[in-house]
C-alpha cells in the first residue's frame, strides 16, 4: 500500500506538468490565431483597396496603369501583390480587374509547436461601370453616335465640338436642350440657366425626356451660364440619348447614359442659329455611383466591389 501511495505521488506532477504544456500549446494557438485573423482581415483590406484603386482607371487607360496603381496600394498597405492582376471585359475593354494579395505572419507562441509562420490570401474584384444614376446633370444633350462617342475609351481626351443647330437634331424645332422635369415645354429660362450653370441638383436616371423648344441656348442668362462652366475648367455630366422623336415642345428624348464632358470654350452666335460648345469628353469617377453592368459606358463611371 506505501509503495502504491508513493507512485501516485510521482503520477500527480508528471500530469500536471503534461496539462500545463498542453495549456501552453492551446494558449500559443490561440494568441496566434487572433493574429493570423487580424492579418487576414487586413490583407482583405488591402486587396479591397487595390482593386478599387486599380478600377478607377479603367476602362480609359491601360492595364499597365491600374497593374501600376493596385501595387502601390498594396505596399501601402503591408502586403503584396500575388501575381498580376487579371482584368475581364464585361460591358467595355478592361473594365473589371481582379486582386490577389498575400501576407507572411510571423508566428510568436506557436513557434513552440514547430509552426514558424503562416501565409494569409485575399482576393478582390473590383468593376468601373456606367452610372445607373448621376446628379448634377447638365440639360445638354448629346447623340449617342456623336464621333467622340463611337471609339470609346480610345477617344476619350480628343477635342470636339457639341454642335446644336436646327440641322443637327432629327426633330424640328429643337435644339438639343433637354427639360429634365418634363414639363411639357413650361421650363423657365432662369431655371435652365441653373442647371446649365450648377447642373440638375437631383439623381436623374435614363429614360424619355421632353425637349426644350426653340434656340435657348442664345439666350443671355443661359449663355453666360455656358460661359462660366467653361471659365471653371471641371468636367460636367450631359445626358446621352439613343434617339428623338416628334418636334419642338414635343420633341422626346430617349436618355440611355451619362458623358463626362470638359468644355473648354462656347460660342452662342457661331451662325444660321447654332451654338458650339468645345471640349472633350473625360472619365470621370462619379462619388459614391454604384454602376450599372448593362449599360454603355460614356466616360462617366461607378466603381464598385463585385467580388
Amino acid at each position: 500500500m506505501r509503495r502504491l501511495r508513493e507512485e501516485r505521488g510521482q503520477v500527480m506532477p508528471l500530469l500536471a506538468l503534461g496539462l500545463l504544456a498542453a495549456l501552453l500549446g492551446v494558449s500559443a494557438l490561440v494568441i496566434d490565431a487572433g493574429a493570423w485573423y487580424q492579418a487576414h482581415r487586413s490583407a482583405q483590406a488591402a486587396a479591397d483597396a487595390a482593386a478599387l484603386a486599380a478600377a478607377q482607371r479603367l476602362p480609359a487607360s491601360s492595364a499597365a496603369e491600374a497593374t501600376s496603381l493596385a501595387k502601390a496600394y498594396v505596399a501601402v498597405n503591408g502586403a503584396t501583390l500575388e501575381g498580376g492582376p487579371v482584368f475581364k471585359s464585361v460591358t467595355a475593354p478592361n473594365d473589371t480587374v481582379t486582386v490577389r494579395v498575400v501576407r507572411v505572419v510571423p508566428s510568436v507562441f506557436a513557434r513552440v509547436l514547430g509552426v514558424d509562420q503562416v501565409t494569409v490570401r485575399a482576393t478582390a474584384t473590383a468593376r468601373a461601370s456606367a452610372p445607373s444614376r448621376a446628379g448634377r446633370v447638365v440639360p445638354v444633350g448629346v447623340n449617342r453616335n456623336h464621333q467622340a462617342l463611337r471609339c470609346l475609351p480610345g477617344c476619350l481626351g480628343r477635342p470636339t465640338q457639341l454642335v446644336h443647330e436646327p440641322n443637327a437634331i432629327d426633330a424640328p424645332g429643337a435644339f438639343g436642350l433637354l427639360d429634365l422635369e418634363n414639363t411639357q415645354g413650361s421650363v423657365a429660362t432662369h431655371v435652365l440657366e441653373s442647371w446649365v450653370r450648377h447642373g440638375y441638383p437631383e439623381e436623374l436616371a435614363p429614360g424619355p425626356y421632353e425637349s426644350v423648344p426653340g434656340n435657348r441656348f442664345n439666350s443671355g442668362p443661359v449663355s453666360d451660364a455656358f460661359d462660366a462652366i467653361v471659365a471653371a475648367g471641371q468636367p460636367v455630366l450631359v445626358p446621352i440619348y439613343s434617339s428623338v422623336s416628334g418636334s419642338g415642345a414635343n420633341a422626346i428624348y430617349t436618355v440611355i447614359g451619362f458623358g463626362a464632358f470638359l468644355p473648354t470654350a462656347w460660342e452662342p452666335h457661331a451662325g444660321g442659329g447654332s451654338s458650339i460648345l468645345s471640349g472633350r469628353f473625360v472619365d470621370v469617377v462619379i462619388p459614391g455611383g454604384g454602376g450599372d453592368d448593362a449599360a454603355a459606358y460614356y466616360g462617366a463611371k461607378g466603381v464598385r466591389l463585385v467580388g
